[in-house]
């Protein structure tokens, strides 16, 4: 992440309302390249509600401009064409290596007690919250 939006994303934080620093500011990726920063939304429609809002866009723009002057800004969407790298580690356990969390299977036998103690619990917490009113 560059410096410039790290610091940028800190004052954002402070002067925009929560809701909309969480939703449409955090989630933005930015790479900066040729005294540009580029910033990407996940979405298009997330890019469309930043360009709509000039309050927000205008937000970000004063915050880069606040810690880098010459820095121009871009707005994108990300992309997602690339193929992510599958991070995931196979678990297994040491005495049955075929066994592991992606082929486990929970039986309807174990689902039903498990579930009948959650609904229970509710019915009370629920019961509680009305007679403590």
């Amino acid at each position: 992440m560059s410096e410039t939006w790290a610091r940028s994303l800190e004052s954002l934080k402070n002067s925009l309302p929560l809701g909309e620093y969480s939703v449409w500011i955090k989630p933005l990726k930015a790479v900066e390249r040729n005294e540009t920063l580029h910033l990407f939304a996940p979405s298009a429609s997330a890019l469309k509600y930043i360009n709509n809002h000039k309050n927000i866009e205008s937000a970000v723009l004063l915050a880069v401009a606040d810690f880098d002057k010459k820095l121009k800004v871009s707005f994108g969407v990300e992309d997602k064409t690339k193929k992510p790298v599958d991070l995931k580690k196979q678990q297994t356990t040491p005495l049955f290596p075929e066994y592991t969390f992606d082929n486990l299977s929970l039986s309807k036998k174990f689902l039903t007690p498990y579930l009948t103690n959650i609904v229970q619990n509710d019915a009370l917490q629920e019961y509680h919250l009305m007679m403590n009113d």
